[in-house]
Parts: C-alpha cells; sequence; structure tokens
C-alpha cells in the first residue's frame, strides 16, 4: 500500500504504509510525519495543511486513519501559497471543528470556552523558502523508501513487565 503524496501539483509515491505497522499509532507520529514532509518536500511544519479524500487533517488521528485507508492519498499544501478557494475551504473546516469541539464540551459538561493557545509562540507563517523544481518522476525522485526512523518519544510502547 505505497503513500501517495501530492505537493505543489506534482504526485509522488513515498513509502508502503504497510511497512509502518503500528508506528502510525504512537504518539508524536504526526509530529515525526509532518518533519518529514517539510525535509523531503519543502513546506515546512508551520505551514502545512495536509488534506486526504475526505477533506483537512487536523488530528494525529486524522492522519493515523488516512494512512490506513486501502491507498492512502493526502494532498499537501503551504498555507502561504495557497489560493483563497482552498483557503475557503479549511475555513469551513475548521469552523465544523469548532462547532463538533464546542457540541462535545457541553456534553461533557465542560464550561467555557477551550485553553488558548498563545499565538505569539507559534513562528510566524512567511513564504516558503523551498526552490521551486519541476515534479521528478517517481522513480527519481530521490525519497527514501520511507519516512526517518521516529524519534525516540515516539517509539512503540514498551512492553508491559511480565507479572
Amino acid at each position: 500500500r505505497m503513500l501517495r503524496v501530492e505537493v505543489k501539483g506534482c504526485l509522488h509515491e513515498w513509502f508502503d504504509v504497510a511497512e509502518m505497522g503500528e508506528s502510525v499509532r504512537v504518539p508524536g507520529f504526526a509530529g515525526a510525519f509532518r518533519s518529514e514532509i517539510e525535509r523531503y518536500f519543502g513546506v515546512a511544519a508551520p505551514q502545512q495543511a495536509i488534506f486526504d479524500e475526505d477533506g483537512l487533517l487536523a488530528t494525529a488521528a486524522d492522519l493515523s486513519r488516512a494512512l490506513q485507508q486501502p491507498s492512502p492519498k493526502l494532498y499537501v499544501h503551504d498555507v502561504v501559497d495557497m489560493g483563497p478557494k482552498l483557503r475557503e475551504r479549511i475555513t469551513a473546516s475548521i469552523a465544523e471543528l469548532e462547532a463538533a469541539a464546542a457540541e462535545l464540551r457541553q456534553r461533557f459538561g465542560i464550561s467555557g470556552a477551550p485553553p488558548a493557545v498563545a499565538a505569539a509562540a507559534r513562528p510566524p507563517i512567511a513564504p516558503s523558502q523551498a526552490p521551486a523544481s519541476p515534479c521528478p518522476s517517481a522513480r527519481n525522485s530521490g525519497l527514501p523508501a520511507a519516512p526517518a526512523a521516529l524519534p525516540a518519544a515516539a517509539a512503540a510502547p514498551a512492553p508491559a513487565p511480565a507479572a
């Protein structure tokens, strides 16, 4: 099951997701995956908007489910370079997520707004510095067979001690 990734209009066959096994479900995988997208495709992690056939992948669980599809395909966009239609689509997706989160807060009796994320702590979004280049063929892409190893914190959980 090859993961196909479309970036800047170019389709790449990146790696066999079946070989990743359960690692797509461990904590830290999504962050490591975004770092690998930045490394190989030149779209900075804070500027990535990643979609699958169903829409915006907003959580680690969304990414995990997308990679478990029979023929996984992701679309990576740079938020700085995206056009108005895509920006509109993302705005609608975020509004849906906010409405779902508000409903969950109400259902579980969580009062008030969600904890604020300090906007000042986020790096500013600037145009990508990756050079524009023609699409390489899948055979000549220069991409590794799979992303680099996950950081130790994101490695598979240690087995439970024997009783």
